[in-house]
């Protein structure tokens, strides 16, 4: 997993405020946090959705996570959004978004979606065109209005650009007026009146096309991002945890690290690609840790899987003597209190441990591996993985994500993207 940050040539202005140029307070603390537990901060040299998207269309990056609308719009291919604990049908259930399918679904290629940008606004332009709502602006991205107006502005300058963008203007307008494509609910007569001779601003659409991302061509990109698994280190994240979160006795930290830390590391450690079993003595392990294993079971996660999968998990009850030994030599290990429960997908099992496992219990089923868990660390076919999408959320005006959502709705396209990506 890698954390990027804002760099310092962020455009000046974001949703009509102004930019704060210093780093947050909280910057420094969290990338020390982040390495500790093994992953990667990396410094974007201006918005840190666009150089997001700029690796992940590189395919340095499997995924984005971010609420931000406009990482579509800066070319990213996947986007991993977190849906609201109301309305998830399990616990670790994320909705899935591709470029792929918002083209070949809907209809919306990068162009047209920097047009729905500049037609509903997004962060460079809080506004958009007043009175133009997102089934609207698909309609005219569907027209090809996207693409016209990008391969203006890259062919002509000057005065040739001046009047190459007024006829388009004019196009666009008497699009809305007659609606001759079809693609739009009705006629649009108010709207085409209403278009100021300002439209479509020049200045955010450069920042669409042109936004500043670490320089080089993908093929140059790859050796100098090299982000690989790594291990969290336990003693590193004592003390950053004593420093920053004010953890500072063998007791709090223990208790803490008991209650949010062990089974992540543990799950960490399954997905490495170095991790072996000891069937003879329950321990597994990788180069960095060690964990033995007390009790493991197959069972029913009861609520937590979606319907129509399986619902079987690993109940694993794990010792935490070799942590605790990472986290400071001096801490004392007691083998009666220092264990931990997890849950573990049963696709991430080791082969040995899976098949001990299966001969253990006759309720063991295969569990669905179209169902997404972690970000980092997915080595399976990703046309295997089949996304979950939320409930619609409500659109509010400037996100692109959000107007995706209210155009799936009201195109009735929700099923389809389902059935396409199952």
């Amino acid at each position: 997993m890698v954390f990027v940050y804002d760099g310092p040539g962020r455009p000046a202005l974001k949703r009509g405020r102004r930019v704060q140029n210093s780093p947050p307070f909280w910057t420094a603390p969290s990338m020390d946090i982040v390495q500790a537990f093994g992953y990667y901060v990396h410094q974007a040299p201006g918005e840190a959705e666009a150089e997001l998207a700029m690796l992940n269309q590189h395919g340095l990056l499997d995924a984005v996570i971010t609420s931000d609308s406009d990482v579509f719009v800066f070319g990213a291919t996947t986007v991993y959004r977190t849906i609201p604990a109301k309305t998830r049908r399990f616990e670790d259930e994320i909705a899935v978004y591709t470029a792929e399918n918002i083209s070949n679904v809907i209809g919306l290629t990068k162009k047209g979606l920097i047009l729905v940008a500049l037609l509903c606004g997004g962060d460079y332009d809080a506004v958009g065109l007043d009175g133009c709502g997102p089934a609207t602006a698909l309609g005219l991205a569907k027209c090809g209005y996207g693409e016209s107006l990008i391969q203006i502005v890259q062919t002509f300058h000057g005065e040739r650009l001046t009047a190459a963008i007024a006829q388009w203007r004019l196009d666009l307008q008497k699009e809305l007026f007659s609606n001759s494509s079809g693609h739009l609910r009705g006629k649009e007569r108010s709207l085409a009146k209403s278009i100021p001779d300002s439209f479509p601003s020049l200045d955010t659409l450069s920042l669409y096309l042109e936004p500043v991302v670490s320089a080089g061509a993908s093929s140059h990109l790859a050796p100098v991002y090299d982000f690989r698994h790594r291990e969290p280190s336990l003693n590193r994240l004592v003390m950053v945890s004593s420093t920053h979160l004010g953890w500072n006795t063998e007791e709090i930290i223990k208790d803490k690290f008991k209650r949010n830390v062990w089974e992540g590391v543990f799950l960490q450690m399954l997905y490495s690609k170095f991790i072996l079993y000891d069937h003879t003595q329950q321990i597994l392990a990788t180069p960095n840790i060690q964990a033995r294993l007390f009790n493991r079971k197959i069972a029913n996660r009861a609520g937590r899987m979606a319907p129509n999968t399986s619902r079987y998990q690993a109940r694993l009850l794990v010792s935490a003597q070799n942590f605790i030994a990472l986290m400071n030599p001096s801490f004392q290990s007691s083998t009666n209190s220092d264990t931990f429960r997890a849950w573990v997908h049963i696709d991430a099992l080791p082969e040995r441990l899976l098949q001990e496992l299966s001969g253990d219990t006759k309720t063991t089923q295969k569990a669905d591996k179209s169902r997404v868990m972690f970000v980092e660390g997915s080595s399976g076919d990703s046309s295997q993985q089949a996304a979950a999408f939320p409930e619609p959320t409500k659109h509010h005006r400037g996100g692109i994500l959000e107007a995706l959502d209210h155009m799936m709705v009201d195109l009735e396209h929700i099923k389809l993207l389902q059935d396409i990506n199952q």
